[in-house]
């Protein structure tokens, strides 16, 4: 494969306007995609999670964990993470791209109408594409 977007409805949203398989689902948090992740080999892989994990009583050793799982089942050339909006979880998902020498992609750097989503996932995916 190419290009693989996992994670949360962030990723769906993307899904339309990049030319990836989805291995997304609307809602779902860190714990939930370390459970059912298979190996995935890819190009490039684009994660987002981390959404659905705010106000949830996980503790950052925890996220870190779940995200862990999810990256060491990854093999691609390029891995890029989308922070959310709610900055809770960005700690977790900073120190585990670090560990991998992956890419970061803030979502704070583009409009949001809800506080979650971004306004337009047109923009983000160009921003994917550099």
């Amino acid at each position: 494969m190419d290009c693989v977007l996992i994670g949360d409805s962030i990723a769906v949203g993307l899904k339309q306007h990049l030319p990836c398989v989805l291995e997304a689902r609307v809602g779902r948090s860190s714990h939930h995609q370390a459970v059912i992740i298979k190996p995935i080999i890819a190009g490039t892989v684009i994660i987002s999670l981390g959404s659905n994990d705010v106000g949830d009583s996980l503790a950052i050793k925890s996220l870190i964990r779940h995200l862990r799982v999810v990256r060491r089942n990854i093999d691609a050339d390029k891995v890029i993470w989308v922070l959310p909006y709610h900055t809770q979880p960005h700690e977790a998902i900073r120190r585990v791209a670090a560990e991998n020498g992956d890419g970061l992609l803030d979502l704070i750097n583009f409009k949001t109408s809800d506080g979650v989503h971004p306004r337009n996932y047109r923009e983000i995916a160009n921003e994917l594409r550099k």
